[in-house]
């Protein structure tokens, strides 16, 4: 039988723009396939079956539930997306509520908008599946540049290696004249879990402006630890 927290919801998209629908992501940590038939899915409000056939989420692996087809004109998902009744989620706050088809609950969080993914389009992500599903400490808003990640492991959820450009920018702050040196200031950041010891930085001047690598004169390379 099915324990707590088995599958978890894993990311909410309760604050769509542009048109996207609203949805939800979940998440199996199991090491086995669990078919969702005759599942429920609950806010504070409604509950609702999410579908009487079967529908399985295979271990370690994600299933997007989303309130309307047209999720497919903003997102490449490659993995199951079940299109049904999802209850409205309010963006001030709201339960998601998942229970097996005996009615078993198995995981439920309870966010509000301070948690994140309250504006700009964002998705309330959550940031590791092992942790509290209601810590709000273990929520935040989509850093990711396509401000969510469906289907995909969440952008907040802490990698052996992660490193990211926070910081680029010259030295002077006015244009500089041909054949004159420029020094920059860059600042590399770590998010991962472990130490990267061995990174490479290329800095590129680009010819013809075309933001292509292939097209541009490499100039710089650094090598480093962080």
């Amino acid at each position: 039988s099915l324990l707590y927290n088995d599958i978890v919801i894993n990311e909410i998209m309760y604050a769509p723009s542009g048109g996207e629908p609203e949805w939800v992501e979940i998440y199996n940590r199991t090491d086995e396939s669990i078919n969702l038939k005759k599942w429920k899915f609950a806010d504070n409000v409604t509950t609702v079956t999410i579908t009487n056939n079967d529908l399985f989420i295979l271990p370690d692996s994600y299933l997007i539930l989303s309130r309307d087809s047209s999720i497919f004109n903003y997102h490449t998902i490659d993995v199951p997306v079940i299109v049904f009744n999802l209850p409205v989620l309010n963006n001030t706050g709201d339960a998601c509520v998942l229970k097996d088809s005996i009615g078993v609950l198995i995981d439920s969080v309870s966010y509000i908008a301070s948690w994140g993914g309250s504006s700009g389009g964002r998705s309330l992500e959550r940031i590791s599946v092992d942790d509290e599903s209601n810590d709000r400490f273990n929520w935040g808003t989509s850093v990711n540049p396509f401000k969510s990640t469906p289907g995909k492991v969440n952008s907040l959820t802490p990698k052996n290696y992660d490193l990211s450009v926070q910081e680029f920018k010259s030295k002077k702050p006015y244009a500089v004249i041909d054949e004159e040196s420029i020094e920059f200031i860059v600042d590399i950041h770590n998010r991962g879990k472990l130490t990267s010891s061995d990174y490479t930085l290329d800095i590129y001047y680009d010819v013809n402006a075309d933001s292509i690598i292939q097209e541009s004169e490499l100039i710089y390379t650094h090598t480093g630890t962080s």
